[in-house]
């Protein structure tokens, strides 16, 4: 069904708006039109409280308990009702608050029957406290979408400003929409002097950065007695929800544009061979000389990077490797696949990566080291690579995520004797699969060159002085990664922004930055309840992502006997949050007031 956007303006007077109804607005009325098998109007004909008393004048909204039983059952546990509702609630969260990426709103309806000779509800303001009133936050907004006709008594009447005591008769026509502020002007209904019952339904939207104001006070009220209905606490939990007002955002999102697909295009018509050739060894020279290194491979993907690294430094068969435990399990899954034995440890909690400490303590144990910057943090490099030169095992630096990230001015994945970067589509610039390995060591260089293209010394030539692989690139995807280095730089700067913006919002929760060349990959919290709040933040279409597990528990690998206490801890409390670099700062603001209402509300 298509859905009609356009409210139209029936009237407009000091905090007030009256709206004609949305077609959402009509089927609403409709489903609950459907739930009685009465006129509405006539609905005082069918309450047996109401007719049995003498004065109707003493009859309340508490007293329409027949009533009641037959609307919130169903709209607790009714999927079309609640979808129709919450439907609602966002076609006119878009159309008022167009500013918004998410809305808190009233997580139900409340029903309202203003019957002959009653009061229904006497003037009041939401705010009041005092028996029985409950107090919502200051700026919430109040909606009355009317079932049936508001006319002469049976209308609500309310102040046009707060405090001036102009009450005016608010007439509706049947699927009319209110909008005024019930917290500040007091409102109510006159004695219904008609022999017409009036039906409207009420609920309440407020801004995520008010609800934050107002959860961060601290109050627990909860919603006024109801014989009726249980009592809800004024929370996200009870009485509100949150909604998304737009397209869900993703945990990440690669960036490609026109560029991108004009390149590919005319290198496509150009009659090339799509494998690598000159674009594979241009792209090659720009990550060299970008990275800061001599020499620059690229292969089929950052996994058999890492294998082909480790065969380039002499790793045999059975030869052990360390490994970090908390990585991507691509890295171990690397050493495996050349025949070699990951040994795996523990992290340090500082930086979440490998410390000189815990390399000294294995370093004998080993015959190379993997260090991984995850997440482009490092704890010393200088210490590392003295520890592993004193001791003569190779460095091969895993810097899969970390293009465009230093320490203290030097690239990561420079430090050791061999560097590994990844270019899928999670990295800064992607080809969709993808990687390269950097060295400055001319030797090494070599055996990569015979390594990666089946063990020849010179390309094309059916001639093998070594064992190798077919680890050749394609140009066109060269083509590609040739347009995303442009852009680079531009992303560089967008994540170090954005990771400044989470900073500023959520930092309690992070790791500071201890070095200006540190650019995120993935923006990440630690939280105690993290998979509660992860489920939350999806419920509402931000999408996060729960952190790496450690590869030593997997049923892959299985050595369960390990204790690695860190790398645990941070499974169970680490939360990846939307990264990308096209993220813009309202969305990244957003995010984090949704992650605060959340960690927040008790």
């Amino acid at each position: 069904m298509t859905y009609n956007h356009n409210m139209h303006t029936v009237r407009a007077w000091g905090d007030h708006i009256l709206y004609d109804g949305l077609d959402i607005t009509q089927l609403v009325v409709e489903y609950i039109e459907k739930m009685y098998d009465f006129d509405l109007t006539e609905s005082h004909k069918h309450c047996t409280t109401y007719m049995s008393t003498e004065d109707k004048t003493t009859c309340s909204e508490i007293d329409m308990k027949e009533l009641h039983q037959k609307f919130y059952p169903v709209i607790k546990s009714d999927p079309t009702f609640l979808k129709l509702y919450e439907k609602m609630c966002f076609e006119i969260a878009q159309k008022l608050f167009p500013e918004e990426e998410n809305m808190v709103i009233q997580r139900m309806p409340n029903i309202r029957f203003h019957m002959p000779g009653t009061v229904c509800v006497p003037p009041h303001r939401d705010m009041d406290e005092g028996e029985n009133r409950t107090a919502h936050p200051e700026h919430e907004r109040n909606f009355l979408l009317t079932v049936t006709q508001a006319f002469d008594t049976n209308s609500m009447y309310i102040e046009s400003v707060p405090g001036k005591r102009d009450f005016e008769i608010v007439q509706m026509d049947a699927n009319s929409l209110l909008h005024f502020h019930g917290n500040k002007c007091i409102h109510g209904n006159h004695i219904n002097n008609t022999n017409k019952t009036r039906v409207s339904i009420d609920f309440r939207m407020i801004r995520p950065t008010n609800m934050l104001e107002y959860i961060k006070l601290g109050i627990q009220h909860s919603t006024r007695r109801n014989p009726n209905r249980g009592t809800i606490k004024l929370d996200i939990n009870g009485y509100y929800k949150i909604i998304r007002l737009h397209a869900p955002i993703l945990q990440m999102q690669p960036s490609f544009g026109r560029e991108e697909a004009d390149s590919a295009h005319k290198y496509i018509m150009s009659g090339g061979f799509l494998t690598e050739y000159r674009h594979t060894r241009q792209l090659e020279a720009e990550l060299a000389n970008f990275i800061g290194v001599k020499h620059c491979f690229m292969v089929s993907n950052g996994t058999l990077a890492i294998s082909a690294a480790l065969l380039a430094i002499g790793i045999k068969k059975d030869q052990r490797v360390l490994v970090p435990t908390y990585t991507m399990v691509a890295t171990a899954n690397a050493v495996k696949l050349i025949g070699a034995i990951p040994v795996f440890v523990d992290v340090d909690k500082r930086t979440n990566t490998l410390s000189p400490e815990i390399i000294l303590e294995k370093i004998n144990d080993v015959d190379a080291v993997i260090h991984v910057s995850l997440n482009n943090r490092c704890l010393d490099m200088h210490k590392i690579v003295e520890i592993c030169k004193n001791n003569g095992k190779p460095l091969l630096e895993d810097a899969a995520q970390s293009l465009g990230s230093t320490w203290r001015g030097r690239s990561l994945g420079t430090f050791g004797d061999i560097g590994t970067f990844s270019f899928s589509s999670p990295k800064i610039i992607s080809m969709g699969q993808g990687g390269c390995i950097v060295t400055d060591d001319d030797d090494i260089a070599l055996r990569l060159r015979r390594i990666k293209d089946f063990g020849r010394d010179r390309p094309g030539v059916e001639e093998y002085s070594a064992f190798g692989v077919n680890l050749k690139y394609t140009d066109l995807q060269a083509v590609i990664g040739l347009e995303q280095m442009k852009k680079l730089p531009r992303r560089v700067q967008s994540m170090s922004k954005i990771w400044d913006t989470y900073y500023s919002h959520l930092g309690e929760y992070m790791i500071e930055r201890t070095d200006d060349g540190w650019i995120p990959w993935f923006v990440e919290i630690f939280i105690p309840n993290r998979d509660e709040i992860a489920a939350k933040l999806r419920a509402v279409g931000i999408g996060v992502r729960e952190v790496y597990p450690p590869i030593h528990q997997q049923t892959c690998y299985n050595q369960t006997d390990l204790i690695l206490p860190n790398a645990t801890e941070i499974r169970q409390h680490g939360l990846w949050l939307p990264s990308w670099s096209s993220l813009t700062t309202t969305q990244v603001e957003n995010i984090c007031i949704c992650i605060k209402i959340h960690l927040n509300n008790k």
